[in-house]
């Protein structure tokens, strides 16, 4: 057994013939035919921005990056860094990511909001492609995320006789830019209790 190694220089179909010196009696020169064919890369980014819409804190959504290897040889993405540390966008396909040649593939990127309004980011992957070997992407996203304003900061009641029961208001307002629920109030002791609950209260109202 010996090894006999092929090195393409250009993207192109390669042939020769392999000369063979041997002992062999009457065959001490051989013949041997030998093909093989030299790929790159070549990276399409068919996706430069990518926008998630609008997501609830804490919920998320998942955007797909989408790539095209227009060459012979498997595109390899890699090293995913973003530019906000830390960043509200993550990639959830596995690193290294790999097209095939002549096909399409996409990678998973999950806006997930901290906070809200307008999130924007730019995700960066190193290729395997000689004439690009580095790509971004423009993130953009937008967190929606009530915000609670009561009236009060303290609700204190007046004396009371010890078999009477008084009830005060509370007006709540919602100063962020989702729509606000209240699912639920209680107290330790139980001599506090909150009646029926408002409807959500859409962004600025109350």
């Amino acid at each position: 057994t010996f090894q006999i190694t092929f090195t393409a220089a250009l993207e192109q179909v390669f042939s020769d013939s392999l000369t063979i010196f041997s002992n062999s009696a009457g065959n001490e020169i051989y013949e041997y035919a030998v093909s093989g064919r030299g790929g790159l890369p070549s990276m399409q980014l068919d996706t430069p921005e990518l926008d998630a819409d609008s997501v609830f804190v804490p919920d998320h959504s998942d955007i797909f990056a989408v790539f095209t290897n227009l060459g012979g040889y498997p595109l390899i993405l890699d090293s995913a860094t973003f530019v906000g540390d830390p960043s509200d966008y993550s990639v959830q396909s596995e690193l290294p990511f790999s097209v095939a040649p002549a096909s399409t593939d996409s990678v998973t990127i999950r806006f997930s909001p901290t906070t809200a309004y307008t999130i924007t980011d730019m995700v960066s992957f190193l290729t395997n492609d000689p004439e690009t070997p580095s790509v971004s992407i423009s993130l953009t996203g937008y967190g929606m995320m009530p915000q609670i304003n009561l009236s009060h900061d303290i609700l204190d009641y007046p004396t009371i006789h010890s078999d009477q029961t008084i009830s005060l208001d509370i007006l709540v307002s919602n100063t962020g830019n989702g729509n606000l629920e209240i699912t639920g109030a209680g107290s330790d002791n139980g001599h506090f209790s909150a009646g029926a609950f408002p409807e959500p209260v859409v962004p600025g109202g109350q």
